[in-house]
C-alpha cells in the first residue's frame, strides 16, 4: 500500500540539526510542539547532552 504524500508527512520528519527526513519514532515527544514532537531527532539530541553542541557550534537551549 503506497501512502499519499500527506501521510508520508506525518509519518515523517526533517529534523532542525542534521536535515535528514526521519520517522516520527527518531525524535523525542514535546508536548508543546504542534506536531508533539521536538525538532531534533534522538542522536542529534544525544550529540548535545554529549558534548553540548549541535554539529560542532554551541547553541543556547531555547525556553530553559
Amino acid at each position: 500500500m503506497k501512502l499519499s504524500a500527506h501521510m508520508q508527512r506525518k509519518l515523517h520528519k526533517k529534523c532542525r540539526i542534521c536535515g535528514e527526513i526521519k520517522p516520527l519514532t527518531e525524535f523525542y515527544r514535546n508536548k508543546n510542539a504542534a506536531d508533539d514532537k521536538r525538532g531534533e531527532c534522538k542522536p542529534c539530541e544525544h550529540a548535545y547532552q554529549r558534548n553540548g553542541e549541535y554539529n560542532g557550534k554551541t547553541e543556547p537551549r531555547t525556553g530553559i
